[in-house]
């Protein structure tokens, strides 16, 4: 019993949470997360110690998701985090016309892709081709390497005036692993909705409605029929 009080008393409350007694809210409010290297990583976020508007992003303490260090364990962006994303154990920091790839082990800043962006949290997916992501010009693929434009044969119509982002607006993005289809969808809708499949081993584009079934609330995209 002595021996046990003593650890309990030489222990201070940052040895056994990681964070400075002097942390007065080690909570957070935030609108994207995303789990990485063990830890959550958030942005959106509301805080008493943080300016209104700030492009921050910040980490939970290693194993410990709703514990945050927010004067020490973040990092403050040039613009504001639209969509977080893991993909080959690099954390991809969306914006509307950067991302940013960030190494989870030193939360630092590994490179900075310029010219194109997710246009929100639900834009982006990972996959066993790559990630597939979308801003309001194109649809993209990254293979881990290279960027690549996937939506040229439908950016505009037959007619060269509408094309998918006239249709859909701000898009987001699914996968069947069944068809292997990526799926960019108006809108999540309890019965019909329409959108555009790019079957990933074809590379083909195609509109279709779709309806939707079994799907409490929210789109599952292995379980749509086509109209």
């Amino acid at each position: 019993q002595d021996f046990t009080d003593t650890l309990i008393s030489n222990e201070s409350y940052k040895d056994f949470t990681g964070i400075s007694e002097s942390v007065q809210n080690s909570n957070l409010n935030y609108e994207i997360s995303e789990i990485a290297g063990n830890k959550l990583y958030v942005a959106g976020i509301k805080h008493a110690l943080l300016p209104e508007g700030d492009n921050s992003l910040a980490w939970s303490k290693t194993n410990k998701f709703s514990m945050f260090d927010i004067q020490n364990d973040r990092l403050d962006l040039e613009d504001e985090v639209t969509a977080l994303k893991v993909f080959n154990n690099v954390l991809f920091a969306f914006t509307l016309n950067k991302i940013y790839k960030i190494d989870p082990n030193s939360n630092t800043i590994i490179d900075i892709m310029e010219g194109f962006g997710c246009s929100n949290k639900d834009a982006v997916v990972v996959t066993e081709y790559g990630m597939f992501f979308a801003d309001k010009n194109h649809i993209y693929k990254y293979d881990g390497a290279k960027v690549t434009i996937l939506s040229y044969p439908i950016d505009i119509d037959a007619n060269g005036s509408d094309g998918w982002t006239d249709i859909i607006g701000d898009v987001r993005l699914y996968f069947s692993s069944k068809y292997n289809l990526l799926i960019a969808l108006k809108t999540v809708a309890t019965a019909t909705t329409r959108g555009f499949t790019y079957h990933v081993l074809k590379q083909r584009w195609d509109f279709r409605y779709f309806s939707i079934k079994d799907s409490g609330g929210s789109f599952n995209p292995e379980s749509i029929i086509n109209n």
